[in-house]
């Protein structure tokens, strides 16, 4: 298996506007490796062909307290809306759901 650069990002809170919204700044506090991988036929029939349409799945060994942390995640110079994960620190991998098209 090929691994990439995985970069995982959290928005970090810098104050509130004038009508009183979070203002949030992209700051980066995890690197590791892991991969885009494909969806299964069993993984389309689980989560819904409009789900696995508009996302894609990322396998990486960070831990999940790492995971759980981020808002976004920086792949080969993309970068994705983190939607949920999946596994424990007990298993190999950790599935991490992204929002972003196949292209």
């Amino acid at each position: 298996m090929r691994f990439q650069k995985i970069t995982f990002i959290a928005g970090e809170e810098t104050g509130r506007d004038a009508l009183g919204n979070e203002v949030t700044v992209d700051k980066p506090y995890l690197d590791t490796t892991g991969r885009l991988t494909e969806w299964s036929a069993e993984d389309v029939d689980v989560l819904g062909r409009k789900f696995t349409a508009a996302h894609r799945k990322l396998m990486t060994r960070a831990s999940l307290a790492g995971v759980r942390e981020a808002d976004k995640v920086k792949v080969g110079g993309n970068t994705y809306t983190v939607e949920g994960f999946r596994g424990s620190d007990a298993e190999r991998w950790r599935i991490v759901y992204v929002k972003g098209y196949r292209l």
